[in-house]
């Protein structure tokens, strides 16, 4: 069950996300989403199997809060 601003997931809706799809959600390119990783903007990885995934429920988070804090830059640059 998807909910509110935070977009929670169920149990039975968790499910891994990979990088295309996570850099596709956050509407930026690979090159700046593995910077990203690299500076710590985006965690690392909840885990492997072999490649990189990261938890449906993590994902939404972090998409949030990213354009949360992006939203406030844009504000306080037209002030």
């Amino acid at each position: 069950m998807i909910e509110s601003k935070e977009m929670k997931v169920s149990a039975s809706e968790e499910r891994r996300v990979r990088i295309k799809e996570f850099s596709k959600r956050l509407g930026r390119s690979r090159a700046t989403f593995d910077r990203w990783v690299k500076s710590g903007k985006i965690p690392k990885p909840d885990g492997r199997d072999p490649y990189p995934y990261w938890l449906l429920s993590s994902v939404n988070k972090i998409v949030t809060g990213i354009s949360e804090s992006e939203q406030e830059n844009n504000k306080e640059e037209a002030a």
